[in-house]
């Protein structure tokens, strides 16, 4: 059990989450600096750093769930890449928000060819349909949850 006043898990992850990106920002100033040997030293640190923060927060959210908290805890300290990969799992039906409103946006943009099947069906397809379902604008939930909250 956590002592009262203790940062819980969840709040440990954030502010990892948050000193990463401070690393990460850091490496990039120095990045764009000409190179110099104590330059170069100094951003495979950074580097190192990343690694190590990246390693603990994958140990701490490995933790039980009721060391987590609530599922919504849980999904707050995710990362956008997680938080993508959670949703796909739960999708079903393609009747999600993000389908609908990523389609809004991108597939009445799309060229369609018309095409009939072997039985005489027609079909307007659009570019995903011939690269594997893999839409060429980029990924729907990735889109989403870079856009405005709604309500």
């Amino acid at each position: 059990m956590i002592e009262s006043g203790a940062l819980s898990i969840d709040e440990v992850i954030q502010v990892l989450d948050m000193y990463r990106d401070n690393v990460k920002s850091s490496r990039k100033k120095m990045a764009e600096l000409t190179p110099t040997r104590d330059r170069i030293t100094a951003i495979m640190a950074y580097d190192r750093e990343v690694q190590a923060l990246e390693a603990a927060m994958m140990i701490l959210r490995q933790l039980p769930d009721e060391v987590h908290g609530t599922n919504a805890d849980r999904i707050s300290v995710m990362n956008d890449q997680e938080l993508v990969e959670f949703l796909e799992r739960i999708s079903v039906g393609g009747e999600e928000p993000w389908e609908t409103a990523f389609a809004a946006g991108f597939c009445g943009c799309c060229p369609t060819v018309d095409a009939v099947d072997d039985d005489g069906r027609h079909y307007s397809l659009n570019e995903c349909d011939f690269a594997d379902g893999v839409c060429p604008h980029g990924d729907s939930i990735q889109w989403w949850l870079g856009q405005p909250a709604g309500e």
